[in-house]
């Protein structure tokens, strides 16, 4: 297996690329608008690209081209009653076409209607059904809540290297401990891949294929990181505290975070705790303690 595991390139982020450059320099409204309310975090991406996010939901992708501001965001977050069958937002009724958002975030009402339009298409928070809470709503939670404990979100990266294949590994939360960048995998308490009457759990799978992808990448990824963790501090975003960058290694187990939500009603009385037992007894085959917390 392990030499069909995707290698990841080096170089794939610049702390000295032009789009930071910029925001430094300039210092846009929009990205002060966006450092100053509490409910956007934003992520680096590979190919020096900033992502904003609002309960999980993106609210504009900004990149930098030929020395001018882009920003593109879903249709749905940029329109009301925005069609499938309407060309100017979607190819073929089925493929989404991006839009220029960036007079949108550069204001305060706009970013307000982008928040709005994330609540009604995308961010499930039902306070009379929380076992349908979005896992996404979920991690976003978490990272405005904790913002100096988490270093990235929803990494991805192609798994394996065998041509054609759309595998691919995808890292919800990253977070430094004890000098070590650590992977971990969110999951609802309720999941149906977290338990089967057949086989084995989906889970396992998942957290088999992070340990194989992390060994093979932990150089690359340790790298990878070091440059993320310092444009993040260049650019003035939350970051873990540590004492020496170059000292980060790469914790080669990734961790289960699972979210209860305590629904017994609709499971019996039992099923909670028989529920945990078989998750831990699964996960033990691969030396890994789920780590569990309340909704």
């Amino acid at each position: 297996m392990a030499s069909d595991i995707q290698k990841m390139k080096k170089n794939l982020l610049s702390e000295d690329h032009p789009l930071y450059e910029k925001i430094i320099a300039e210092n846009p409204i929009w990205w002060q608008f966006i450092n100053s309310d509490n409910d956007f975090y934003v992520e680096i991406r590979k190919g020096n690209v900033i992502d904003v996010y609002y309960r999980g939901g993106r609210v504009a992708q900004i990149s930098c081209k030929k020395g001018v501001f882009v920003a593109t965001a879903h249709p749905k977050y940029t329109a009301d009653n925005v069609s499938k069958d309407d060309p100017r937002y979607y190819k073929n009724s089925k493929d989404a076409i991006y839009q220029e958002c960036l007079e949108l975030i550069s204001s305060e009402d706009g970013l307000a209607k982008m928040k709005c339009r994330i609540k009604e298409h995308y961010a499930t928070d039902d306070e009379d059904d929380v076992e349908n809470t979005s896992e996404k709503y979920i991690q976003g939670g978490l990272i405005v809540k904790h913002r100096h404990q988490y270093l990235d979100s929803e990494f991805a990266y192609k798994f394996l290297s065998i041509p054609r294949s759309r595998k691919t590994i995808r890292f919800d939360l990253v977070q430094i401990k004890d000098g070590k960048i650590v992977f971990v995998e969110l999951k609802r308490f309720w999941d149906n891949r977290m338990r089967t009457s057949k086989g084995e759990p989906e889970i396992l799978e998942q957290m088999t294929n992070y340990i194989n992808f992390i060994k093979e990448n932990e150089d690359e990824l340790c790298d990878y990181y070091k440059v993320l963790y310092k444009i993040k501090v260049k650019l003035g975003l939350p970051v873990p505290s540590i004492d020496d960058i170059n000292k980060l290694s790469i914790e080669l187990r990734p961790e289960l975070l699972v979210a209860m939500c305590h629904e017994e009603s609709k499971h019996g009385k039992d099923a909670e705790q028989n529920r945990k037992n078989y998750i831990d007894k699964k996960l033990k085959i691969l030396n890994i303690a789920p780590q569990y917390f309340d909704l």
